[in-house]
């Protein structure tokens, strides 16, 4: 599956959104079996995670404690409970921007440096139909 994740740039949709989309995304990038066939595989995706929110344990070591790799719904709990917890925008914009660079050659570029395509995503699907749900376009 393809995960297109530009859309968290996009400065016409509010923060909050963009977070709850990040929040889904990265849980069902963590979850999806194809791109990290073991949980030992995920350790340098999370530690983007353990590094952004400097995460310690409670014994003061960095990141997450090892029994949290065993189940991947607990690791993505956590996650998802740091970004709730982020309220602010710069440092969200900076997550998101590590989150793309992980999984693209290039750093991320403006959109407007880039062609729209007709092709659409699934994601781009659910951002439409929230849109409209909201009475926007």
């Amino acid at each position: 599956m393809s995960y297109d994740i530009k859309f968290l740039f996009d400065s016409s949709m509010s923060m909050e959104i963009r977070k709850y989309y990040f929040m889904g995304i990265s849980t069902q990038i963590i979850l999806d079996r194809s791109l990290f066939s073991s949980n030992d595989s995920l350790h340098p995706l999370i530690t983007i995670f353990e590094d952004f929110f400097q995460v310690k344990d409670k014994d003061g070591n960095d990141g997450f404690r090892p029994y949290l790799f065993s189940s991947r719904t607990l690791l993505c709990a956590r996650i998802n409970r740091l970004i709730s917890n982020e309220s602010d925008s710069t440092r969200l914009k900076k997550l998101f921007e590590s989150f793309y660079n992980f999984f693209n050659d290039k750093p991320y570029e403006s959109p407007a440096s880039h062609k729209r395509s007709n092709n659409s995503t699934l994601l781009q699907d659910m951002k439409k139909g929230l849109n409209r749900k909201n009475g926007s376009r």
